[in-house]
């Protein structure tokens, strides 16, 4: 069962959002962000160089920054690209249970399936993912996320295979990354202040 917030409750007046940004600690700045994907497109030619047409997927919502970035950066000669909507937070501050929103259109079967995500937390929502691709027939799934998070309540134990940047154990936001529903736009990654 997802979020119980009801939309006033997930929307910020326009002088909140200004506090908000103006107390928040820069963590990555915006050069930064892009030398990491940089990386990430680099290591992820590398590793799929010999692979016919992998399949993208972007998870949205929060996914859609950095796999809007990471695909133009790539120079593999051929892909194909979807998105799937999966999501335990649906705008608050708490996950609940896995709300599927949204599924890709084009099959998986027998294909090497690349996820693209925001964020690295607890692993439960992309174990998940992982899976239902599996069930769908994918022959490899490759797991990209632009941050991971350090701390000691990783719940799946994934061995992701593309990481940015890894974050302290703080409320981040930007680069895809949100609080309460806002700032997924910024080119920067930000630091809620307290939290």
């Amino acid at each position: 069962m997802g979020s119980t917030q009801t939309e006033k409750e997930k929307t910020m007046s326009l002088e909140n959002i200004k506090n908000v940004m103006q107390d928040a600690d820069c963590i990555y700045s915006e050069q930064e962000v892009e030398a990491a994907l940089d990386t990430m497109a680099t290591k992820l030619d590398a590793m799929l160089e010999n692979v016919e047409a992998p399949l993208f997927i972007c998870i949205m919502n929060g996914g859609f920054y950095t796999a809007s970035r990471l695909v133009s950066k790539v120079r593999l000669p051929d892909l194909q690209f979807d998105y799937l909507h999966a999501t335990r937070y649906q705008g608050g501050m708490a996950g609940g249970d896995l709300v599927w929103e949204s599924m890709p259109s084009i099959p998986m079967q027998d294909r090497t399936v690349v996820l693209i995500d925001d964020i690295y937390d607890e692993g439960i929502t992309i174990k998940e993912i992982i899976a239902s691709c599996e069930a769908q027939g994918a022959k490899k799934v490759v797991v990209s996320v632009l941050t991971r998070k350090e701390h000691d309540r990783d719940k799946a134990n994934i061995d992701l295979d593309v990481v940015g940047l890894t974050l302290p154990d703080r409320y981040v936001f930007g680069c895809g990354m949100d609080y309460m529903n806002h700032f997924r736009q910024l080119n920067a990654i930000y630091a809620v202040k307290g939290l």
